[in-house]
């Protein structure tokens, strides 16, 4: 592969075309809003346009950069992954071991189902149903531990650009890269780079001498993508050897990858989709700004904006895109005032590029901008991430022309 160009994005915008770009993606955020009934995503009046409460689960065990997002109603836990939104792969936690419900108005009930190993609330074993609040603790085995916490969270923004840029802008594919004729997935599919994930951390398991309980049987995922040709390690970004995780904190990261893998393939529509991931991204990853970027069936393409509104420069935006089709690895800068590769524009900070790709190619790019250095475990949690969210995004794309 031939070595990324430099982006210098301070060429002259075009500002007409800029400006129409920018009102069709106003006008469909107006119409995505709309089909919520002018509320917000939790059912609120909308008196807070573009907020919402979430219900997460916070990792309690460090490093507590780790996050599950709850939804209305019943959040089911266990090690296999069928039957449960929330898999937690360790031999101490039973196929099904407990649930956690949420009510529309976010009061959360936790019910052990009679696991081998007990759910702890606070550090106290239950049994039957029990009221959990904002700040709780629970566990659910020795590597399982979550605080529970009700926040409010922002919605991203979203707008779209043309696929032929405006003069000195740089033109994006218009052929679709998205195969809207495949078969639908169902919400169990998962890619490919995660199952070996899992398969690692299971082996580690085997290799410790942990053991499942006396007659249970691991539900083997279902996986979809082309097998690497390689160990796990190709999986990780160029450069990258060891993220520096812990056998525990990768489990804490499949905890939360299987959940965002199950949430997004059920999106009934990209709207939804473009949510999902960015709640996935600001739950697990430090962050300034960021956007995902990825075609939609129309040809065009879709710019997913957090924090809500922040104004990209559309050249930056575009030729990150067009970098991101030609790379199949992460790239990753630890100062733009001394690396322009990813662009710089006379800010100091660090950037990360992960391309999206599915096994037809790629199909776009999610990109953050942060303070101080990327670590390599965020590069390979976003990495998983991007694998996900081009899946979804595919999956999404065939059933669904709301953008």
């Amino acid at each position: 592969m031939a070595s990324p160009k430099k982006i210098t994005p301070n060429t002259p915008v075009s500002r007409r075309r800029e400006t129409n770009d920018y009102a069709d993606g106003v006008r469909r955020d107006q119409a995505a809003e709309a089909d919520q009934g002018g509320r917000g995503s939790d059912g609120g009046d909308g008196g807070d346009r573009g907020k919402r409460r979430a219900v997460r689960l916070i990792s309690a065990k460090e490093p507590t950069d780790l996050s599950i997002d709850l939804q209305v109603g019943l959040n089911r836990i266990g090690r296999q992954r069928i039957d449960n939104e929330i898999v937690l792969v360790s031999p101490q936690v039973s196929r099904r071991h407990a649930q956690i419900e949420v009510s529309p108005d976010h009061r959360v009930v936790l019910r052990d189902l009679g696991s081998a190993n007990g759910t702890l609330l606070n550090g106290h074993r239950i049994s039957g149903e029990q009221p959990v609040h904002s700040g709780d603790v629970l566990s659910f085995s020795d590597q399982f531990s979550f605080r529970l916490q009700i926040t409010t969270v922002e919605d991203p923004s979203r707008m779209m650009l043309k696929s032929r840029g405006a003069v000195g802008e740089t033109s994006l594919p218009a052929r679709p890269l998205v195969d809207t004729h495949g078969p639908l997935l169902s919400s169990d599919s998962i890619p490919r780079s995660l199952e070996e994930r899992n398969e690692r951390v299971m082996a580690e398991d085997s290799h410790s001498g942990l053991a499942a309980p006396s007659g249970a049987k691991i539900q083997p995922p279902t996986h979809v993508g082309k097998p690497p040709t390689a160990q796990v390690d190709q999986l990780r970004p160029r450069g990258i050897k060891d993220t520096g995780t812990s056998v525990d904190h990768e489990r804490q990261q499949l905890a939360s990858l299987f959940q965002i893998s199950k949430q997004c393939m059920r999106a009934e529509s990209l709207v939804e989709l473009d949510r999902l991931l960015i709640d996935a991204m600001s739950g697990n990853i430090s962050f300034s700004r960021a956007f995902i970027a990825y075609q939609v069936p129309t040809g065009d393409w879709k710019l997913v904006i957090s924090p809500r509104g922040y104004n990209w420069d559309r050249h930056l935006v575009r030729d990150l895109l067009q970098l991101s089709l030609t790379t199949d690895k992460p790239l990753v800068v630890a100062d733009s005032m001394t690396d322009s590769t990813l662009g710089g524009d006379g800010q100091r900070d660090a950037r990360l590029l992960v391309p999206l790709r599915t096994d037809d190619g790629p199909i776009g790019t999610i990109f953050l901008l942060h303070s101080t250095p990327f670590a390599p475990a965020t590069v390979d949690f976003l990495s998983l991430l991007s694998d996900i969210a081009a899946l979804a995004i595919a999956n999404c794309s065939r059933t669904d022309r709301r953008l």
